[in-house]
């Protein structure tokens, strides 16, 4: 009897076992032939796993493309106007899905809401979570509730229906040119430039943690003076944390450096896109990065 190990990369996955009936001494060269036998079967059984696997692979590629998809209808499209709000908008996911999530919405006709958040995690599980967030948020801005009422609900949904380790941040703004004013929250979010004639400041907004974490949580809000002309620029974590190869990362500070001489939102994109795609060590982004601009008229 003779048993040779079949081999599918370091591991042992089989063995090939022969034996006789006969009682004639075995040839010279069978174990030989027996460990050939055997590492033709591994070849094949290798072979047959790398095809099982690229079948599951494309399968699985399939399916984030569709879910890529679906993402990007959530989104807006990439420029238009919507009541007061004239935007452009830059979305590029870090991998095939996002967790980057960004939406505008009438209000009436002189309000509109804006909104950008940031799922923790990547992957299709932060997709999930951001197309639930964006269709929610979006069911609870026609409401028409006071926004910290809306983040704080929003926030409880998000709680009932997620994981421990499961959270968003999430700034949210609305728009009203009757008033003359901007009413934000902050849920943990932290990135929303206000572009002004007199320059470009980062208001400490009022707000709370990211929503997912705690149910009890009642947000509240900051109002501030908006004018024809002012410009609101939003952007994900995705940009200020981008490192270079040195692993040191893009900052505030030159995003604000990249925005000083931009006089239009379609520039606020491209000049923020052209220095972080030198800063960054390759072609592509190490997160999500999502960019918008909005005009105020």
């Amino acid at each position: 009897a003779l048993c040779a190990p079949i081999f599918v990369g370091d591991t042992i996955d089989a063995y090939a076992y022969v034996d006789s009936t006969q009682t004639s001494q075995p040839q010279p060269d069978a174990a030989a032939f027996a460990a050939a036998i055997a590492d033709l079967c591994g070849l094949a059984f290798a072979n047959l796993r790398r095809h099982s696997l690229e079948v599951q692979q494309d399968r699985l590629l399939r399916d984030l493309r569709a879910a890529r998809d679906v993402q990007k209808r959530l989104m807006p499209n990439a420029a238009g106007r919507i009541g007061p709000l004239e935007y452009t908008m830059h979305f590029q996911p870090g991998r095939v899905v996002a967790g980057d999530f960004f939406g505008l919405r009438l209000i009436n006709d002189h309000a509109a809401a804006m909104f950008i958040g940031d799922v923790a995690g990547k992957g299709l599980g932060a997709s999930l979570m951001m197309a639930t967030i964006q269709s929610h948020l979006d069911a609870l801005l026609r409401t028409n509730q006071p926004l910290p009422n809306i983040v704080s609900e929003l926030n409880r949904y998000i709680v009932g229906r997620s994981a421990s380790n499961e959270f968003a941040t999430l700034w949210i703004g609305v728009v009203d040119m009757k008033q003359g004013s901007l009413h934000a929250v902050d849920a943990g979010h932290g990135y929303a430039m206000v572009r002004r004639a007199t320059g470009a400041e980062m208001p400490s907004f009022e707000g709370g943690p990211p929503i997912g974490v705690e149910a009890s949580i009642e947000y509240s809000e900051s109002v501030l003076e908006i004018a024809a002309g002012d410009r609101v620029v939003l952007f994900s974590d995705g940009v200020p944390e981008q490192p270079d190869r040195t692993g040191e990362h893009f900052g505030v500070q030159r995003i604000i450096d990249a925005l000083s001489a931009s006089k239009a939102i379609e520039t606020d994109i491209t000049a923020l896109i052209d220095e972080l795609t030198a800063h960054a060590p390759s072609d592509e982004f190490g997160d999500d990065v999502t960019i918008a601009s909005l005009l105020i008229s």
